[in-house]
């Protein structure tokens, strides 16, 4: 299917969804990203690029771990952990914790959620009340959300590492000057906002929740029975006792016998090697998305500078463009004063023959006239001389008239002799007219004869092109993704550029299903099809399209069946979501001539073989709205009738549909362009074979037009 104007349009790295993330989120507070990241249904790769922006803020400085710890980033950073499945944000949960406690550890050998356990007990025993406050709420959350964090707690020693924590209580600067002061040196009631007091009760409300859990299984802990003794009798508040009491009678209870020493060590060491591993995948984890914010700025410079390289190479190119069509003007120009001078040759060719053949005859009237007296030669010689110049030979007539009168005597003796002379100037005239239609004739059988000289070299010229032309090189090179060095990028796209102006310039309009087949079956059209499915619109321009859609036009049933065997629908609708409305037209012109060559000349009554195929794939809807879109007046026009013709002998269930469709194709018929009005009645013939369409078509008394 084509149209003049329009079927053939007015012959135009992209960063992925986690990068575009990222780069958004650079912007952000932390305070922003918090409130970002708790927001429901959030996608999984934006949770990534948040964390790893959170993580990339608190290294940044002190300021910016402080700042990170004041905005709940531990809490979130837990719950998150808790919520979802994706290994990868759970380690990076993992790391931000471990991060804003200066903690961090990770064991591959181990459950995910131990990973979790050993940087938020730190926490819980930081000599920080802030940074200790927010261990605790995170381990209650997480023991309330999943009463397995109990056995996982338990495993890593909570209890012997609360006990040797409640052993250093941490005072405040302003108590001494010593961080650390021995259970033994307690003198003084100590209030229940202090330090001290706030720490101990932390850590007990910690221990009170394991101990009470349904899944508590853990062994007796001497330490801490000892430690909660020492709380229970020295400076602690009547709350913080009777706290330590319950523990202690709880420990003691349910406690299990230690077998054995040998454990704990075991699982100190454990912890001490996690703790090493943490730091070391801590460090390595920074410098990673050091690299990736490194890499991801290059990346948009070199997008950046892809454009503007784009750009140069637009203008450039509509600046040759510009060269070209003056140069074609000044061709034609050419051209035609070329033909104008040749014609003029020809005039002038014709005009000296005549001119020969009326001298022959004066002369043999001179040799008659020679015969008489001296004023018949004169006369003679007057009549030889007006016969050379048409405006001379009317001056001489008169002169001689006006003689004849001045000397009728004479005139009266050769009037016989002038009436024959006359006789055979006209029948020289009649000669001369002949002879101007038998040029003219020659003149057009010249115009025939250089035409189809011209198409003749055409042909031959097409003929040798096609001795030099590689199809299965041509589809080798457009398969060919667009990578490596810029240099390199544009090379690739510059030589398939090139290879699909090649195939428009010898196919395009021209009748000849042998050479498309063989275009088709080196490839070429099933490189374009994939092509359009992969690729990015701004790596899809004019030149690509056009050479598919000349391969689908002029369209014939093979064609369309060779192409329809290679599933083209899916790419051609995905790029109707293009930005340029030239290569939508174009897309939708594909679509259109493979629907249409396929029916052309079969059975009306039958439904169109393609329908099913171009509707499980939401064809139809998405040609319907790009009829609603209105892009340009070809794109709705072809929308209507692909409709049209995929509907064929089948009723268009959407009732606004069918009324739109149905509307826009009755006045089509009348469009001013006869290949729009011929494809519109086709497709309302096709339509009209279904019942309920017929009775919209014939609204109003209408009638499809022959």
């Amino acid at each position: 299917m084509t149209d003049e104007g329009t079927r053939r349009p007015l012959h135009s790295d992209p960063i992925g969804g986690l990068s575009m993330s990222f780069s958004m989120s650079q912007g952000l507070s932390f305070v922003q990203l918090v409130l970002r990241l708790k927001t429901d249904g959030l996608p999984e790769d934006e949770q990534i690029a948040l964390l790893q922006q959170m993580i990339f803020f608190a290294s940044r400085s002190d300021e910016d771990l402080r700042i990170a710890l004041e905005s709940e980033g531990i809490e979130i950073a837990s719950s998150l952990f808790t919520k979802t499945s994706n290994k990868r944000i759970k380690q990076l949960c993992i790391g931000l914790i471990g991060m804003i406690g200066q903690l961090g550890v990770e064991d591959e050998q181990k459950d995910g959620w131990v990973d979790l356990y050993i940087p938020l007990s730190k926490l819980l025993f930081s000599s920080d009340n802030e940074l200790q406050r927010r261990g605790k709420n995170s381990l209650i959350n997480l023991i309330e959300r999943n009463e397995n964090v109990v056995s996982g707690l338990l495993h890593i020693g909570l209890l012997d590492r609360a006990a040797e924590s409640l052993m250093r209580i941490p005072l405040s600067s302003s108590q001494q000057q010593s961080s650390i002061l021995p259970m033994t040196s307690s003198s003084l009631q100590i209030s229940s906002s202090s330090p001290y007091s706030v720490f101990v009760m932390n850590i007990l409300e910690v221990l009170d929740k394991v101990l009470n859990s349904e899944n508590a299984v853990f062994i007796k802990s001497n330490k801490l029975i000892s430690v909660l003794e020492k709380i229970k009798t020295e400076r602690s508040t009547k709350e913080i006792r009777k706290k330590a009491k319950f523990i202690q009678d709880s420990v003691i209870e349910e406690g299990q016998d230690n077998e054995t020493e040998k454990q704990l060590d075991q699982s100190k060491e454990k912890i001490i090697s996690l703790e090493d591993r943490i730091r070391t995948l801590e460090e390595q984890i920074r410098n990673k998305d050091e690299r990736e914010r490194i890499q991801q700025q290059e990346k948009i410079d070199s997008d950046q500078q892809i454009i503007r390289l784009n750009q140069q190479i637009e203008a450039k190119e509509n600046e040759n463009r510009q060269v070209k069509s003056r140069l074609a003007s000044s061709e034609e120009k050419v051209q035609t004063l070329e033909q104008q001078s040749h014609d003029k040759d020809i005039r002038i060719n014709t005009l000296t023959q005549e001119k020969a053949n009326i001298e022959r005859q004066i002369q043999q009237i001179q040799e008659q006239i020679n015969q008489n007296n001296n004023r018949k030669e004169i006369l003679t010689r007057e009549m030889t001389q007006s016969e050379l110049n048409v405006l001379e030979s009317k001056l001489n007539i008169r002169r001689l008239q006006l003689e004849k009168i001045q000397n009728n005597k004479i005139i009266e003796k050769f009037q016989s002799e002038k009436t024959s002379i006359k006789q055979r100037q006209t029948t020289a005239e009649g000669q001369s007219r002949i002879l101007t239609t038998l040029n003219t004739q020659k003149d057009q059988s010249i115009n025939t004869l250089t035409r189809e000289k011209t198409q003749l070299e055409q042909k031959i010229t097409t003929a040798e092109k096609l001795k030099n032309v590689d199809f299965d090189k041509i589809a080798r090179n457009l398969k060919k993704n667009i990578e490596g060095n810029e240099d390199q990028k544009k090379k690739i796209r510059y030589k398939q550029e090139e290879n699909c102006s090649l195939i428009s310039a010898l196919i395009e309009n021209r009748i000849d299903d042998d050479l498309r087949q063989r275009i088709i079956n080196a490839g070429i059209s099933q490189a374009l099809i994939e092509m359009f499915a992969y690729r990015d619109f701004d790596q899809i321009n004019d030149s690509h399209m056009n050479a598919y859609i000349d391969i689908t036009y002029p369209y014939t049933p093979l064609i369309s069946q060779l192409l329809y065997e290679q599933k083209p629908f899916q790419s051609l609708l995905r790029v109707l979501d293009h930005n340029d409305s030239h290569i939508v037209d174009t897309a939708i012109g594909s679509i259109v001539n493979i629907l249409y060559g396929i029916v052309m000349e079969s059975n009306r009554v039958c439904v169109h073989p393609y329908y099913t195929d171009l509707a499980q794939i939401g064809g139809i809807e998405k040609i319907y709205s790009l009829f609603k879109r209105n892009i340009s007046e070809f794109s709705k026009s072809t929308s209507a009738i692909t409709i049209g013709v995929a509907f064929r002998n089948r009723e268009i269930a959407d009732y606004s549909m069918k009324v739109e469709i149905i509307n826009h194709l009755k006045q089509t018929v009348n469009h001013q362009n006869e290949d729009m009005r011929k494809e519109a009645k086709f497709a309302l013939r096709c339509l009209v074979q279904n019942y309920v369409n017929r009775t919209e078509i014939e609204k109003g008394g209408f009638k499809i037009p022959d």
